[in-house]
């Protein structure tokens, strides 16, 4: 009996998270960006991380941008970048195309998007940490 549980409970285990891995892994542009106070000029952090991939931003309200790639290969994808506390959370508002849509690819332009935003609020912390450290110093 013993042969037969353990092989089986270790199988029940291996398999559950990674199922649960895969999932996030399909929606983890969602996950808010964190700016945690580093981050002083967010519409230009914005620009700086947009411009990367070729995606253009608007100003769509307070605390809210609209990133928008253009006839990105038959693709126009239209994004929303809203301030939330100390936080950025993106939300798919549209993608359209003159074929048939590939959702995954849609998911890595969003993918990637959300990585360049959070690279320039890294930058921002590094920068922010290494004057806080010349401060004590001098």
């Amino acid at each position: 009996m013993k042969r037969i549980l353990l092989p089986l409970l270790l199988n029940l285990l291996w398999l559950n998270p990674a199922s649960a891995e895969t999932e996030y892994q399909l929606q983890r542009w969602q996950n808010p960006v964190s700016t945690g106070g580093y981050v002083q000029d967010i519409p230009a952090m914005l620009q700086r991380a947009v411009t990367r991939d070729s995606w253009e931003l608007e100003t769509a309200a307070d605390g809210t941008w609209l990133a928008r790639l253009n006839n990105y290969k038959g693709y126009t994808v239209e994004v929303e970048v809203a301030r939330q506390a100390q936080a950025l959370q993106l939300s798919l508002l549209s993608s359209r195309c003159d074929c048939k849509i590939d959702q995954a690819k849609i998911d890595s332009w969003l993918i990637r998007l959300r990585r360049n935003i959070a690279l320039e609020v890294t930058k921002a912390a590094r920068d922010e940490s290494l004057r806080q450290k010349l401060k004590a110093k001098y």
